[in-house]
């Protein structure tokens, strides 16, 4: 089924039911297309922006021309992909602008929902994206999500726009958390910039933005023991400024040195003896080659590494 006159076009029972109707939706109307009820399509693709409203698309799989084209929906709306696995799973949506959403699922296979809307509530510790994505499972619990949220810089506030490296982080808004696991993995330098992260087995309402001090690591407490963590450099990849976090639970001396992949030191970022707590350190990279590198961290008994990527 595909709409593509020049003049607003909605959908309707008769070409468009809700059983026995078309396997594949193509939307190529350059002025508008609306959809009039919740319907089931194997593949959807939009070569502009299709509003789906309070309805509810469910899809096989989704695609888009470019960042201009995507689904458009009310907070009530959601584009639901069917069996959302270990592939990651795309999700073209926006507002006034693009802002995808990217889904992928190490646990057992669901259904999800994604909606966005517009969001400008105030970020209490820095900047935000003003944006609210809402990723609902059918079947709560089972999941092991790796979640990516894109946006174009349209949505960026003042103080985010500044200083992208410190702000961009993931909060789940229920409790306003930073949620996941692991390092974040970014991309700054090509609209739409996105953010990923994975561990999520709760899913719901999430932003982007610098809501409160960051939860990453554990801080020191009964419950919470800091322990040694090395974090992802963020953003990775990146074009010459990086930022490393990582904790130590004792005061003892600590070495932080990034190699090339021949095992040759290129740069030592710390080398002095630490207080217990979460630190954070930056490497300038300009001097350095395109490619990939290896930074370690050692201290005491503990040794890990991780690579990070420079695109110049």
């Amino acid at each position: 089924l595909i709409y593509s006159g020049t003049s607003e076009q909605t959908t309707s029972e008769a070409e468009f039911p809700s059983t026995n109707g078309p396997n594949a939706l193509i939307i190529t109307n350059s002025r508008r297309a609306v959809l009039h009820a919740s319907r089931s399509v194997d593949s959807l693709y939009v070569a502009c922006r299709f509003d789906i409203g309070d309805n509810v698309l469910t899809v096989g799989s989704a695609a888009n021309s470019n960042e201009r084209a995507f689904v458009v929906m009310s907070e009530a709306g959601a584009l639901r992909v069917r069996d959302v696995g270990q592939s990651e799973s795309y999700f073209p949506i926006g507002t006034t602008a693009f802002a995808p959403v990217w889904v992928k699922n190490s646990g057992q296979a669901d259904a999800v929902r994604v909606n966005v809307v517009r969001d400008s509530g105030k970020a209490a510790n820095g900047g935000r994206v003003n944006l609210l994505w809402t990723v609902t499972e059918d079947l709560a619990g089972g999941g092991d999500y790796s979640l990516r949220f894109g946006w174009m810089s349209s949505f960026e506030d003042a103080t985010f726009r500044s200083n992208r490296d410190r702000d961009a982080r993931i909060f789940f808004m229920a409790d306003t958390t930073e949620r996941g696991s692991g390092g974040y993995v970014s991309n700054f330098y090509a609209q739409p910039f996105w953010l990923a992260r994975s561990g999520y087995q709760k899913l719901g309402a999430f932003a982007v933005g610098n809501f409160r001090l960051g939860t990453a690591v554990s801080e020191p407490g009964a419950d919470h023991p800091l322990e040694f963590v090395l974090l992802q450099n963020y953003p990775n990849p990146f074009n010459s400024m990086t930022t490393i976090r990582f904790s130590v639970p004792e005061e003892l001396m600590v070495k932080l040195i990034v190699y090339d992949l021949l095992g040759h030191k290129v740069d030592t970022l710390v080398d002095e003896r630490l207080k217990a707590g979460l630190h954070s350190v930056q490497w300038d990279a300009a001097k350095h080659a395109s490619g990939l590198y290896i930074y370690k961290l050692t201290a005491k008994d503990f040794l890990q590494t991780k690579k990070m990527t420079v695109l110049k």
